[in-house]
Protein backbone atom coordinates (compact mmCIF):
# COMPACT_ATOMS: atom_id res chain seq x y z
CA UNK A 1 0.00 0.00 0.00
CA UNK A 2 1.07 3.48 -0.85
CA UNK A 3 0.70 5.74 1.44
CA UNK A 4 0.84 10.10 2.01
CA UNK A 5 1.80 10.96 5.40
CA UNK A 6 1.86 14.74 5.94
CA UNK A 7 3.44 16.52 9.19
CA UNK A 8 6.06 13.83 9.84
CA UNK A 9 7.80 16.47 11.89
CA UNK A 10 5.26 16.44 14.57
CA UNK A 11 4.39 14.50 17.50
CA UNK A 12 1.75 12.43 15.68
CA UNK A 13 3.15 12.54 12.13
CA UNK A 14 6.53 11.24 13.37
CA UNK A 15 4.93 8.38 15.68
CA UNK A 16 3.18 7.31 12.80
CA UNK A 17 6.18 7.15 10.27
CA UNK A 18 7.77 4.84 12.80
CA UNK A 19 5.12 2.35 13.04
CA UNK A 20 3.80 2.43 9.21
CA UNK A 21 7.68 2.78 7.58
CA UNK A 22 8.08 -0.98 7.49
CA UNK A 23 4.78 -2.62 6.04
CA UNK A 24 4.09 0.21 3.78
CA UNK A 25 5.44 1.94 1.19
CA UNK A 26 5.55 5.63 2.81
CA UNK A 27 6.03 9.19 1.28
CA UNK A 28 6.31 11.60 3.91
CA UNK A 29 7.57 15.17 2.27
CA UNK A 30 8.82 18.21 4.27
CA UNK A 31 6.44 21.82 3.78
CA UNK A 32 9.62 22.41 1.69
CA UNK A 33 9.08 19.64 -0.91
CA UNK A 34 5.12 19.90 -0.98
CA UNK A 35 3.87 22.92 0.17
CA UNK A 36 0.03 22.13 1.28
CA UNK A 37 -1.23 25.64 0.89
CA UNK A 38 -0.83 25.77 -2.87
CA UNK A 39 -3.67 23.63 -4.47
CA UNK A 40 -2.51 22.90 -8.05
CA UNK A 41 1.35 21.53 -6.39
CA UNK A 42 -0.67 19.27 -4.42
CA UNK A 43 -2.92 18.03 -7.12
CA UNK A 44 -0.66 17.70 -9.45
CA UNK A 45 1.46 15.40 -6.31
CA UNK A 46 -1.30 13.34 -5.69
CA UNK A 47 -1.90 12.79 -9.20
CA UNK A 48 1.62 11.96 -10.00
CA UNK A 49 1.53 9.20 -7.02
CA UNK A 50 -1.42 7.63 -7.07
CA UNK A 51 -1.66 6.72 -3.16
CA UNK A 52 -3.88 4.09 -1.70
CA UNK A 53 -4.14 6.47 1.73
CA UNK A 54 -3.49 9.73 2.72
CA UNK A 55 -3.27 10.31 6.64
CA UNK A 56 -2.81 14.45 7.35
CA UNK A 57 -1.39 15.42 10.17
CA UNK A 58 0.59 18.54 9.53
CA UNK A 59 -0.75 21.66 10.85
CA UNK A 60 0.32 25.24 10.44
CA UNK A 61 0.76 26.87 13.53
CA UNK A 62 2.81 29.81 14.97
CA UNK A 63 4.56 29.80 18.17
CA UNK A 64 5.35 32.73 20.66
CA UNK A 65 8.68 33.90 18.52
CA UNK A 66 7.46 32.90 14.98
CA UNK A 67 6.99 35.14 12.30
CA UNK A 68 4.15 33.58 10.77
CA UNK A 69 0.87 35.99 10.58
CA UNK A 70 -1.48 34.47 13.62
CA UNK A 71 -4.30 35.42 12.26
CA UNK A 72 -3.69 33.06 9.54
CA UNK A 73 -3.69 29.70 11.54
CA UNK A 74 -7.39 28.38 11.04
CA UNK A 75 -7.99 29.66 7.46
CA UNK A 76 -4.50 27.88 6.21
CA UNK A 77 -5.06 24.36 8.72
CA UNK A 78 -8.53 24.45 6.62
CA UNK A 79 -7.44 24.60 3.79
CA UNK A 80 -5.06 22.06 4.39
Amino acid sequence: MKILLTGVTGFIGRNLQEQLKEKYLLYSPSSRELDLLKEEELAKYLKKHSFDAVIHSASWSEARNSRKDQSKVLEYNVRM
